[in-house]
C-alpha cells in the first residue's frame, strides 16, 4: 500500500497557515488539565481566570443540515480511517462515520474531555470489529459483572459466520461452542441465529430441542447490557454495548467480510446508509486520508473552549488506521503539531495511541508560511509550549 507523508499532503493545502503556535490555541485557558503538565507561562500573564463558556442559546440537535454550523448549532463530527479505541483492550475501527454531538445538557457546550458529557448520534457510517475485539466486547464489557453466564469468550470469524468458544456458567461450568450467520432485525439490531451449537454433552441443537434446552434457558444475559437471547438467537444492540460516550442510530446492515482497508476479517456493522454517504466540508486539511472532523457548535478540549469549532485531527501516518483513544487525546495532542488558518480552522496532527510516546516534527513547506516566507519551518511539537520557562 503506498504510504503519504505527512509532507506530502501538507504540501497539498489549500488553506495558508497564519501560525504554527500552539500557545495561541493553549495560553489563556487555564491549566492543560492533564496529569504532569505545568501550567503554561506566556510573557508577564496576570493571574488566570476560569474563561467564560460561551452557552448556546436554543440550537438544534437535528441531524446536519438543519442549521448552520454556528455556535447555536449542534457540533458534527466525521471520522474516516479511525481506530476508534474505547478502552485499552478494545477498540472498532471505523471506516467512516458522520454524527452529531449532543450536549447532556441542552445549550452546554461539548466537553471531549468528559465522554460522558455528551452523546453521538449517528446519521451513517460503519463500524468493524476483528475477532479479538468481538470477544474483547463481550468479555470486558457486555458480560464484566460477578458471576456472568458467559466467560473467557474467544471469537473467530470467516466469509458470513461467526464462531464463538467459552465457559458457560449453569449451576456449574462447561465448554461451549457456537457457529452461526449475523443478519439485521426490523427494529434495527444485530441477530446472531447459531445453527451448530455444542454445549452441556449436547453437540447439535435438535439434540438441546428434545432435551427441552435452548441457549436462552441456559443463558440469560444480565439487562441493560445490550445482548439479548432469545430462543436459541442471540439479539445485540451495538448502540447499548459501549461504554461513553453513549451512541444512537439504526444499524441498517450486518457482515462478516474482509475490511477493505486492512484486508482482516472483522464484522462490519453499518448505520444509515453507510460509510459512502459520509460527506464533509470546511476541511483544513482536505487530502488527509485518516482524520476526526468537529464542525460546528462550541466544544471544549484541552481546557480550551472553541465556538464556531472547526478542528480537523490528522493522522500522521496515514499507511493504517489512525488509533485514537478520546480518553487520553490530550497525551496525543501534546506530541503533535497544531497549525491554525486564516479561515478559522485548526489542523492537529497527532500520533497514532500506540506511538504516543513519540513527537512527530514534519517539516511544513515554506509557501504555506505567512507573506510567502522561504523555506521550510520545522514545526513544533505541542509539549514545548508546556514547558517551564
Amino acid at each position: 500500500m503506498k504510504t503519504t507523508s505527512p509532507t506530502t499532503w501538507f504540501s497539498r493545502l489549500k488553506v495558508g497557515v497564519t501560525a504554527l503556535t500552539a500557545t495561541t490555541l493553549l495560553a489563556g485557558c487555564g491549566n492543560a488539565n492533564m496529569a504532569g503538565t505545568p501550567p503554561m507561562v506566556v510573557g508577564q500573564q496576570q493571574q488566570q481566570q476560569q474563561p467564560q463558556v460561551p452557552m448556546s442559546t436554543g440550537g438544534y440537535n437535528g441531524l446536519p443540515g438543519a442549521v448552520d454550523h454556528g455556535p447555536n448549532g449542534p457540533s458534527r463530527m466525521v471520522m474516516k480511517g479511525v481506530r476508534y479505541r474505547v478502552g485499552p483492550k478494545l477498540f472498532i475501527d471505523v471506516p467512516g462515520m458522520e454524527a452529531v454531538m449532543i450536549p447532556g445538557q441542552p445549550g452546554a457546550p461539548v466537553v471531549m474531555d468528559d465522554p460522558s458529557s455528551f452523546s453521538l448520534m449517528i446519521a451513517n457510517g460503519m463500524f468493524a470489529l476483528d475477532a479479538d475485539n468481538v470477544a474483547s466486547l463481550m468479555n470486558n464489557y457486555v458480560l464484566n459483572y460477578p458471576d456472568p453466564p458467559m466467560k473467557n469468550l474467544t471469537a473467530t470469524l470467516t466469509n458470513g459466520r461467526m464462531n464463538m468458544k467459552g465457559t458457560m456458567h449453569k449451576g456449574v461450568d462447561f465448554p461451549f461452542e457456537m457457529e452461526g450467520t449475523a443478519t439485521v432485525t426490523a427494529s434495527g439490531k444485530i441477530l446472531l441465529t447459531p445453527d451448530k451449537v455444542k454445549a452441556m454433552g449436547f453437540s447439535s441443537l435438535p439434540l438441546m430441542k428434545l432435551a427441552g434446552l435452548s441457549i436462552e434457558s441456559m443463558c440469560t444475559i444480565r439487562e441493560g447490557r445490550g445482548v439479548v437471547t432469545e430462543g436459541n438467537t442471540i439479539i445485540m444492540d451495538p448502540t447499548k454495548m459501549l461504554p461513553a460516550p453513549a451512541i444512537s442510530g439504526r444499524v441498517s446492515q450486518v457482515q462478516i467480510a474482509p475490511d477493505p482497508k486492512d484486508s482482516q476479517m472483522k464484522l462490519m456493522i453499518s448505520f444509515g446508509g453507510g460509510p459512502q454517504a459520509v460527506r464533509d466540508e470546511k476541511l483544513a486539511a482536505p487530502q488527509a486520508p485518516n482524520y476526526m472532523h468537529i464542525l460546528g457548535g462550541v466544544v471544549r478540549f484541552v481546557n480550551t473552549y472553541s465556538t464556531f469549532t472547526n478542528l480537523q485531527i490528522v493522522d500522521a501516518d496515514p499507511s493504517d488506521y489512525f488509533d485514537f483513544y478520546l480518553n487520553e487525546y490530550g497525551i496525543q495532542m501534546l506530541q503533535g503539531v497544531i497549525i491554525l488558518s486564516p479561515n478559522g480552522s485548526t489542523l492537529s496532527l497527532q500520533p497514532d495511541y500506540l506511538k504516543r510516546n513519540t513527537p512527530i516534527r514534519p517539516n511544513v513547506p515554506g509557501n504555506l508560511l505567512p507573506n510567502g516566507e522561504a523555506g521550510t519551518y520545522t514545526a513544533q511539537p505541542t509539549s514545548a509550549f508546556n514547558k517551564p520557562r
